[in-house]
């Protein structure tokens, strides 16, 4: 590789411009779902904004696939089928070489014959709605992709909160207070401590008199995310895997230790979700971490630790005991 070779790489620059567009165009299309004749307010945008949602679950559970494709085509040419990606040199590699793979063009063929072998509608039919959707999903497809190959990395999260809040969520269809979420549209993307512009987690809000979908939907709507080597894997980590959580007193703080009985697999998307209450603001503060070693601020006290795998609840611990 060339010693500039960096300044070609994916970076969240690249996906925050990618995304103003995605979701521009999202956004200008939803708008031709409103109708102000209806019986109840919202309904025709919902099913519209459900059909998005399962898009971008199908676009982020076939961009794992199409970046696996892609790993195997970059280690066949290097002559080097074995080389870790565990290793970030291999990684800027790989980016780089995608970024100059796709601006030269050479993935017409490649990536359209992947996208032609996605079945995404039961029954095919010649209307401007599915020809929408056929296109967002090949343009998320290839962003969610491209997250992947980000340094640093971009992180996709489509994970659900009960109550809709500005500072990490955008609803373009309600205005007002108290609104509930009923599912997520478009997921959130993060990196560098920030979301994206336009990253936040794109939401489906309902009030008292506006439409809304059973809570069921968030099932439904997940299950397009989850492969069935997935659903073996959690299956097992919620049988079998066991977690401990400790903290040390330290000159700077405190150092949060997990141990759990199971490795991680590193390619595998999940977090450490720890609940710190503030004691100077009187407030829970969250925290999602990968690492199974970290410092935290005196102020905070530990409620309890979550650990996700794959978006998925796994397991929680509420006894955290001095080291």
């Amino acid at each position: 590789m060339e010693s500039n070779s960096e300044l070609n790489m994916f970076t969240p620059k690249d996906i925050q411009e990618e995304n103003k567009e995605i979701t521009r165009n999202f956004q200008n299309e939803a708008y031709n779902y409103l109708n102000s004749n209806e019986k109840i307010e919202n309904e025709k945008v919902a099913h519209f904004l459900k059909d998005v949602g399962i898009i971008s679950r199908i676009s982020y559970k076939n961009s794992n696939l199409l970046c696996n494709i892609m790993k195997e085509k970059f280690l066949k040419l290097k002559g080097n089928s074995k080389k870790s990606f565990g290793n970030e040199n291999t990684i800027k590699e790989f980016s780089c070489w995608i970024k100059k793979f796709e601006n030269e063009k050479k993935e017409k063929n490649e990536y359209q014959n992947f996208f032609n072998s996605i079945k995404l509608f039961d029954k095919e039919e010649k209307n401007i709605t599915q020809e929408f959707l056929k296109k967002l999903f090949c343009d998320l497809t290839l962003m969610y992709f491209h997250c992947s190959i980000s340094l640093p990395r971009v992180e996709i999260n489509f994970k659900i909160k009960d109550d809709f809040n500005s500072d990490n969520m955008i609803d373009f269809i309600n205005r007002g207070k108290n609104r509930k979420v009923n599912f997520v549209i478009l997921p959130s993307l993060f990196s560098l401590g920030n979301y994206l512009q336009n990253g936040k987690s794109w939401v489906f809000t309902y009030s008292k008199d506006t439409f809304k979908y059973e809570d069921s939907i968030n099932n439904f709507l997940n299950n397009y995310l989850i492969q069935e080597e997935d659903l073996k894997l959690i299956e097992h980590f919620k049988k079998y895997f066991e977690m401990k959580v400790y903290y040390k007193i330290t000159g700077k703080g405190k150092e949060i230790i997990i141990e759990t009985n199971m490795d991680i697999p590193e390619n595998i998307d999940y977090e450490f979700c720890f609940y710190l209450y503030d004691k100077t603001a009187n407030r829970i503060f969250i925290k999602k971490i990968k690492k199974k070693n970290f410092q935290i601020d005196n102020i905070y006290l530990i409620e309890k630790c979550e650990f996700f795998l794959l978006n998925e609840f796994i397991i929680s611990r509420n006894v955290i005991t001095l080291k």
